[in-house]
């Protein structure tokens, strides 16, 4: 008796089961042609944060002058910051560098 009932419980555990998993697959996989269509990130930032004149400067990526300087000695960072900014921090966009410019001033 209880292999009449056992069996028909794997058959339907295992449909489920692969149901599940083809639901998965198509979450994650499925909405390739959906994202396709967004605008891929930049591949050039938008501007560099590095040290000048041990300050703290902000420089346009495709520009060696600084577009700002802000009063903020670099010195008084920690030295990993400081190493970070003596070979350039990148930001994307506006908002990223809003971000990098209240961690290393705060």
């Amino acid at each position: 008796m209880q292999k009449r009932i056992m069996i028909p419980l794997l058959a339907v555990t295992a449909s489920l089961l692969m149901i599940a998993l083809f639901a998965v697959f198509l979450f994650f996989f499925g909405t390739g042609a959906a994202s396709s269509s967004e605008t891929p990130a930049p591949s050039q930032p938008a501007y560099i944060l590095r040290e000048y004149d041990g300050k703290l400067g902000i420089f346009p990526a495709d520009s060696d002058t600084p577009q700002e300087v802000i009063d903020v000695p670099i010195s008084l960072l920690p030295p990993y910051d400081q190493a970070e900014l003596r070979s350039g921090v990148p930001a994307a966009n506006d908002a990223e560098l809003s971000r990098l410019l209240e961690d290393y001033t705060s």
